[in-house]
C-alpha cells in the first residue's frame, strides 16, 4: 500500500503536519510505502521515521499565502499524485487542502479515472460548516472515499458539524492519534506551548516563570519551556532573563519534553493535550482562545489530575494549581477515549484499500 499523508502548513503551527507524520510511522509499520507533505523544507524535521517520505512544497504563511504560491503547491501536488497514483491520500483537516490546493488533484482523479482513494483525516471541528453551493467544490467532496474521525462519537465528535457536506457513507471513529510518553526520574517543571509557535508563547511564559520559578526552588527542580518552533525565541530568551535553571526548547515533540517532568503547564492544541492526557503526568491546561481549545479543556479537566485554567486567572490561579498538581503526583490516570488512534487508522486504511483492490467497496 502506497500513501500520500498531508497536512497543510501556514505559519500558525506545525500541528497538522505532525498528526500526518504519526499517521506515517504508524502505516510504514505495517509495511505500507507513506510520503507526508504539506510543509516545506523545514518541515521535514518533524518526519522522525527514516522509512516515511517528505514531499516538499513552496513556503506557505499568512504573509505570503497569494494564489501564486497557492498554484505553485497546487502543481507541485498534481504532478507528484499523476506520477506516483498512490493507493491512498489522507487529508487532514481542510478536504479541499489549504486555500484549495487539492481540487485540481481531486478533480483529476476523477476525470482521468486513477486509482487512487482519497480519505478525509478529521481531527476536530472548527466551527459547523454549510453546504457547499460551488459545483467544483462539490465535486471535489464527492471524491472522497471515506472519513477517518481522529476523535470518539460520544467526546468531540466533530461530524455533525460536517454533516452538510454530503459525507460518504464510510465514516470510522478510530480514537486520539498519539504518541507515548515514558516515565523517568522527575526533574523539571514543564511549560508546553506545542507545535503552535504562536499561541500567546511569550504572555504563557511570563505567568509560567512566575509561577513554577518558586515552586521549582523549593521542590528542587528545574524548569523547561517549549516553545514550539514558530516562536520568537529571542523574545522567549528575553522574558527569560534572570532565570538560569530555565532549560529554552524551540524543537522538542511533546513525549521527549515530558519524559522527566514532574508536572506540566501546557496550551490545548489536539496533539499535546491528549499526548499528555495519555501520561500519568499531572497537567495545568492554558487553552488559547481559539473554541476547540475551550471545549477540549473543560472536558479533559473533568479527569483525575487534569485542571484548567484561563488565560485571564492565570497569575491569580496558576501558583496553587502547580501547587496542587505537583501534591497529586505522577499516577496513572483512567481515560474515556482511546489513544491508539494512529495504529487504528492504519489498519482501517489498510482493509479499505484492500477491499477496493478487490472490488467491493467501490468510490461513490
Amino acid at each position: 500500500m502506497r500513501c500520500l499523508f498531508y497536512g497543510h502548513v501556514i505559519g500558525l503551527g506545525l500541528g497538522h503536519f505532525s498528526r500526518s507524520a504519526r499517521l506515517a510511522e504508524a502505516a510504514t509499520a505495517l509495511g505500507a510505502s507513506c510520503t507526508v507533505t504539506g510543509g516545506d523544507e523545514s518541515a521535514g524535521r518533524l518526519v522522525r521515521c527514516g522509512h516515511v517520505s517528505h514531499l516538499p512544497l513552496p513556503a506557505a504563511t499568512v504573509s505570503n499565502l497569494s494564489a501564486g504560491i497557492v498554484v505553485q503547491r497546487e502543481r507541485r501536488l498534481l504532478e507528484f499524485l499523476r506520477s506516483d497514483r498512490p493507493d491512498a491520500v489522507i487529508v487532514d483537516l481542510l478536504p479541499f487542502g489549504l486555500g484549495g490546493e487539492l481540487v485540481a488533484a481531486l478533480l483529476a482523479a476523477r476525470q482521468e479515472s486513477w486509482p487512487t482513494r482519497f480519505f478525509w483525516g478529521l481531527p476536530y471541528s472548527e466551527t459547523r460548516v454549510p453546504a457547499l453551493r460551488n459545483p467544483r467544490l462539490r465535486a471535489a467532496m464527492g471524491q472522497y472515499a471515506g472519513v477517518l474521525v481522529y476523535e470518539e462519537p460520544d467526546w468531540m465528535d466533530p461530524v455533525p458539524d460536517y454533516r452538510a457536506l454530503e459525507l460518504p457513507g464510510t465514516i470510522d471513529h478510530v480514537g486520539m492519534v498519539t504518541c507515548p510518553v515514558e516515565s523517568g526520574i522527575p526533574r523539571v517543571v514543564l511549560g508546553v506551548i506545542g507545535s503552535g509557535g504562536l499561541a500567546g508563547g511569550p504572555a504563557l511564559l511570563e505567568a509560567f516563570l512566575e509561577a513554577a520559578a518558586p515552586l521549582a526552588r523549593r521542590a528542587g527542580l528545574g524548569m523547561r519551556f517549549v516553545t514550539g518552533p514558530l516562536a520568537d525565541l529571542e523574545a522567549m530568551r528575553g522574558i527569560a532573563r534572570g532565570h538560569p535553571d530555565l532549560e529554552l526548547v524551540a524543537r522538542c515533540s511533546v513525549e521527549e519534553a515530558a519524559r522527566d517532568a514532574a508536572v506540566v503547564v501546557s496550551r490545548v492544541g489536539y496533539n499535546s493535550a491528549y499526548t499528555l492526557a495519555r501520561s500519568d503526568l499531572p497537567l495545568v491546561l492554558v487553552p488559547s482562545t481559539w473554541p476547540e481549545q475551550l471545549r477540549r479543556a473543560a472536558l479533559l479537566a473533568k479527569l483525575d489530575g487534569i485542571w484548567s485554567c484561563s488565560e485571564d486567572d492565570l497569575t491569580d490561579r496558576l501558583p496553587h494549581l502547580l501547587e496542587q498538581a505537583l501534591s497529586r503526583g505522577r499516577a496513572p490516570r483512567d481515560l474515556p477515549f482511546r489513544v491508539d488512534g494512529a495504529d487504528r487508522a492504519a489498519r482501517r486504511l489498510a482493509d479499505l484499500v484492500g477491499d477496493a483492490r478487490s472490488g467491493s467497496d467501490p468510490v461513490r
